[in-house]
């Protein structure tokens, strides 16, 4: 069992290869979805990008305190009222391929959840 210093060590902290491109259905809004997975730096966890909005309202840290509505799936919104839904696919997804750190861009109000595959990101992990 790796202590909290240890897991934050670098050697754990992993990150994509390369950015990779997605596109897919919204699960709930059922929009086109373009969606850009980017590498991030050591100990930045996960942050969404919505560019839908402006530079300014754009990110999107996914932390517990920016979740914003749970039900039926997980959305995080800023303070400005920027949001992105269906983040736990993607999130579930980096994390069964290693990767801690990484920038998910959304170009629309809720992630492609993928047809519930990973198969895309196969590969991609640092």
């Amino acid at each position: 069992m790796f202590n909290n210093r240890q897991y934050l060590a670098a050697e754990y902290q992993h990150t994509l290869k390369d950015s990779i491109a997605v596109n897919g259905r919204g699960l709930h809004f059922a929009l086109q979805v373009v969606m850009t997975l980017t590498p991030a730096e050591t100990n930045s966890g996960y942050a969404f990008m919505g560019r839908d909005a402006t530079s300014l309202r754009a990110e999107l840290p996914a932390h517990w305190n920016n979740v914003v509505d749970p039900c039926l799936s997980t959305t995080v919104a800023n303070t400005s009222g920027t949001g992105v839904g269906a983040i736990e696919y993607p999130l579930a997804t980096l994390s069964v391929y290693g990767a801690r750190n990484g920038c998910i861009i959304s170009y629309a109000p809720e992630v492609t959840f993928m047809g519930g595959h990973a198969e895309p990101l196969a590969g991609f992990a640092n």
